[in-house]
Parts: C-alpha cells; structure tokens; sequence
C-alpha cells in the first residue's frame, strides 16, 4: 500500500469515526502531497505522481515545519498557540 493510499484510507476511517483533530491533520498532509506534485508537474508532466520516497521528503519536511511553529510559539510564551500545533 502506497502513502496516498494509505492517507486515503486513514482519511475515511477518520471520517466515519469523526475523529475531527486527526481528519484535519489528514487532510492537511493530503494537501501538501498535492501541492509538491502540483509543482512538479510542470518538469515531469500532466500525470505526474510523487512516489513514496518524494511523499516521505514532503512529509519530513512538514512535521520540521511544524515543529518550528511549535518553537517559535514557545519562544513568544504562547504555550495555548503550541499545544495546539502539537495536537
């Protein structure tokens, strides 16, 4: 199984259980996948579809970024601002 497949499927899992915090996170990762293929496109054609190591770069690249904002929010002692993006 592939990691959009799996996003999908966790997607609907989440959104029969109403999981609402996981849902969003779901769908926040859905849509960094499907901005970094998007900008791909333009280089490696109309279909093109990131493999599961390109999905894992976009992904890691992610959670670094969140995990700055959690830094930052922490460094400007906004704790509620940080649990937030921890959750």
């Amino acid at each position: 199984m592939s990691i959009r497949e799996r996003i999908a499927a966790d997607l609907k899992t989440a959104m029969k259980s109403g999981a609402a915090d996981r849902l969003g996170v779901l769908r926040m990762v859905k849509a960094k996948i499907l901005e970094a293929e998007v900008n791909l496109r333009g280089a490696k054609g109309r279909e093109y579809e990131l493999g599961d190591d390109e999905a894992l770069q976009v992904l890691a690249g992610y959670a670094k970024q969140r995990r700055d904002s959690i830094d930052a929010y922490r460094k400007a002692g906004r704790e509620d601002l940080a649990a937030q993006e921890e959750a």
